[in-house]
């Protein structure tokens, strides 16, 4: 399959397996104006000089901890973001220490107003397709089979592939065989990414803009919050 564009196999078997820690480096707003809801993930390519910079955080993760993993790590910067006024962040730094077990996450926390929090989203690419394996679990086990566009593929915890999908293609996902679940989803003009799991997922509320979204979970495939799916893509990289 010509288009399939991203095949990773992470290097980190137990790092999903953590327990936290967090640290405010430096903080540029101390007392916060507004408390959002929202999370969003500032691509690479948007000038964050645009945005009014809160903080400068990291998460210290231990992975001796089956109980924890990297989609509560997440919501748990979710959640103290939103508590210090940030709506956005930036993961600036990762580093995995195999010596001792630790994954350290540095994430700078921006508040960005409407009109630049659709600037950052027009620089994300359009009509890409992520799926992952299961992306909550603590144990090892075998991958998680399923069709994209009748090509069977096989995902082990972790492990992703990046479909590019295009303006008026129907892109068809299936597990399960005959009697299982299938997702189809259109390629559009200016479409966020679709990122998908083959396991469960904490529940969280799905933000952001951007129209043509789709939004399920059947047990057998689940769609991440766009935010918490490119978080774990750029810290797994």
């Amino acid at each position: 399959m010509k288009r399939i564009l991203v095949l990773l196999l992470l290097m980190f078997p137990c790092i999903f397996c953590f327990a936290q820690e967090f640290e405010i480096i430096n903080e540029h707003r101390e007392q916060p104006t507004e408390f959002p809801k929202e999370f969003y993930f500032i691509s690479n390519l948007f000038d964050e000089s645009k945005g009014i910079k809160i903080a400068d955080v990291k998460f210290y993760a231990h992975d001796n901890d089956n109980k924890n993993s990297l989609t509560p790590i997440f919501h748990s910067l979710w959640d103290k973001a939103n508590s210090m006024g940030a709506n956005a962040f930036f993961v600036s730094k990762v580093e995995y220490d195999s010596d001792v077990t630790k994954f350290n996450i540095a994430v700078e926390l921006y508040f960005l107003n409407e009109n630049e929090i659709e600037e950052n989203f027009s620089l994300y690419p359009e009509n890409i397709i992520v799926i992952m394996g299961n992306v909550n679990t603590s144990k090892k086990e075998k991958g998680k089979s399923f069709k994209l566009n009748k090509e069977k593929i096989t995902l082990l915890p972790f492990e992703y592939i990046a479909y590019q999908n295009e303006v008026g293609e129907t892109a068809t996902i299936s597990v399960g065989g005959f009697l299982g679940t299938m997702v189809k989803i259109k390629g559009e003009e200016f479409k966020l990414p679709v990122i998908l799991s083959l396991g469960g997922l904490s529940a969280r509320p799905m933000v952001g803009y951007g129209g043509g979204r789709i939004s399920f979970s059947n047990g057998s495939i689940t769609q991440m919050d766009l935010n918490l799916g490119l978080f774990l893509m750029d810290v797994l990289k």
